[in-house]
């Protein structure tokens, strides 16, 4: 199955074995997203959100950079108010007091290949 990720970091370890499977590998260093189960059907598109230990801890881990199939867009899932604090910049990392597992829409629209793989 695919997994919905956000990058942080892109990376190689160099090892002193350069016979080490990972030496020079390009590695990605990411967070977790739930797989998008539950599309709303007044607007066509599936909601995720990050996913957490049990211990309030998000998930995050390694994964090669060459399993990244393709980008796609995530859109805050606004109620009747937005904070004013959120912005383009930080909307994937901005986590309200009040809300602390935001939800995001799967912009399935952005592109013809995301619309296709979805629909």
């Amino acid at each position: 199955g695919y997994k919905i990720v956000q990058v942080r970091v892109v990376f190689k370890i160099a090892t002193k074995d350069q016979t080490h499977p990972l030496h020079n590998l390009p590695l990605i260093f990411v967070d977790f997203f739930t797989s998008p189960q539950r599309k709303l059907e007044s607007i066509n598109m599936f909601v995720v959100q990050r996913q957490f230990f049990t211990d309030g801890y998000q998930k995050c881990g390694v994964e090669e950079l060459e399993t990244v199939a393709r980008l796609i867009q995530l859109i805050p899932k606004f109620g009747l108010e937005m904070d004013t604090d959120m912005t383009a910049k930080n909307s994937l990392a901005f986590q309200p007091d009040d809300k602390p597992r935001q939800p995001y829409f799967v912009n399935s629209f952005a592109d013809k290949e995301i619309f296709q793989a979805v629909y």
